[in-house]
């Protein structure tokens, strides 16, 4: 047999030549074994937060809300007719005052209130501030204006032995200081004729703070008496509130279902005209935090000026709200937390309020209980242009000015707010990421 190529007939196989077919293990990477995403799929438990139906806004109420819908309620609604009536009355005979509409007394807060009476109301809160604030702590002597009334009281002599001049002094538009203290003691003179009978000392700052405070009381016994005289039977008041109510628990906030029932009105007027429900249900409830025409009226002061000043503190806000019993049953803020159903404070929406001083306390309280830096609620300030009256015109705003007035309303409100914040670099930017976030609005309030 030829052997040909493969020598003598045997099969010969160049092994260096078959090279184990790359027998790689083939790619059985376990990678591919990657337990398919478990990335805890998901499961982001802001989503469990609340749910929609559980959210709740909150909505502060002042005055202009009230004279927005027709009601007179200014100072000088009130106040004006007292003091004209003080200078044409024989009020020292009859120690009252007729033809107002309601049962009226004077008060020695209308002779020490007479320069505030065109004055918005938290001028007027600021004026009987000073005055009670100048009678000293109780360790520290009397000061300025209260000083110079005891000094006068001490001067007076029995009312039989004194001449009492006529009411009328002139100084009934814009009395300085001295003619302010006259008009005063001589009412003093008359209301408390038998105690300076029997005193033979001069009063202390107490015994001063403590009148000042009967009087007070007396002068909301008579506002109570002229807001019954403007609401009684006014069915446009009613209605008008209402549909304004409902239009401003709507705006910026989600209408489906349920969302806008949740909501607490805290009002500072002292009326309450929602006696049907506002929403659907009863789920749109009312607090007036300085009372009501129901519950009795409330004048106060700022508490936080009253710390540590034992005979201020009885004339501030928080005191007389709290002796008065205003009922905020669960409370006017839903903080989180809690069931997931419990409702949460998801904005906070302002109207005619003037955002005064002496109500800082309460905006401090509501913006930490809701976490204002740090969580997603929203503020809302509603403003409208208006009509500001004065002694001898009425100036209308305008649009931009009235916007610009709020504008530096909230500005100042969040900068005394940002300075108690413990990191002082919160406070400083409070207001830009406010802002930056969306959550901070001036709004214009429009006609239906």
């Amino acid at each position: 047999m030829n052997e040909g190529l493969f020598g003598n007939g045997e099969l010969s196989v160049d092994i260096s030549a078959v090279k184990t077919p790359t027998i790689k293990t083939p790619t059985i990477k376990t990678p591919e074994i990657k337990t398919p995403e478990i990335k805890t799929p998901e499961i982001k438990t802001p989503e469990i937060k609340t749910p929609k139906f559980g959210l709740h806004q909150l909505v502060v109420l002042g005055n202009g809300f009230d004279l927005e819908c027709g009601l007179p309620t200014r100072f000088c609604h009130f106040f004006e007719p007292r003091i004209e009536a003080l200078k044409t009355q024989d009020w020292k005979t009859t120690g009252k005052l007729d033809g107002l509409g309601y049962e009226a007394t004077p008060t020695v807060w209308d002779f020490l209130l007479r320069t505030k009476t065109y004055a918005p109301w938290y001028s007027v809160e600021d004026a009987v501030s000073d005055l009670v604030l100048s009678a000293g702590d109780g360790k520290h002597g009397a000061t300025g204006i209260a000083s110079k009334l005891i000094a006068r009281i001490s001067d007076l002599e029995p009312i039989p032995d004194r001449e009492v001049g006529s009411s009328d002094d002139g100084a009934t538009t814009s009395p300085d200081e001295e003619d302010l203290l006259d008009s005063a003691i001589e009412f003093i003179a008359i209301d408390c004729a038998d105690k300076l009978r029997q005193s033979d000392s001069p009063w202390s700052p107490q015994e001063l703070v403590d009148y000042l405070g009967e009087q007070l009381s007396k002068l909301e016994d008579n506002f109570s008496g002229y807001m019954t005289s403007i609401c009684e039977g006014n069915d446009d008041y009613i209605e008008r509130s209402a549909k304004l109510l409902r239009w401003m628990i709507a705006d910026t906030w989600p209408t489906e279902g349920k969302l806008a029932l949740n909501t607490t009105v805290l009002s500072f007027n002292y009326t309450n005209p929602f006696k049907q429900p506002v929403g659907r249900r009863s789920a749109v409830r009312i607090i007036n935090v300085h009372g009501s025409l129901d519950s009795g009226i409330i004048f106060g002061i700022d508490s936080t000026k009253c710390t540590g000043n034992p005979l201020a503190f009885p004339f501030s806000k928080t005191y007389r709200v709290m002796t008065a019993g205003t009922d905020f049953g669960e409370g006017a803020v839903h903080t989180a937390g809690g069931s997931l159903l419990s409702l949460e404070t998801g904005v906070v929406k302002f109207y005619g309020h003037s955002l005064g001083e002496a109500d800082y306390a309460y905006f401090q309280a509501i913006f930490d209980s809701v976490s204002l830096y740090d969580s997603d609620v929203k503020l809302v300030f509603y403003y409208k242009p208006h009509v500001k009256p004065g002694e001898d015109s009425v100036t209308s705003l305008s649009d931009q000015r009235a916007k610009n007035t709020m504008a530096t309303r909230v500005a100042k409100l969040l900068a005394e707010y940002g300075n108690t914040l413990d990191n002082e670099n919160h406070g400083r930017n409070l207001m830009h990421k406010l802002m930056i976030e969306g959550r901070l609005e001036v709004r214009l309030l429009k006609d239906e």
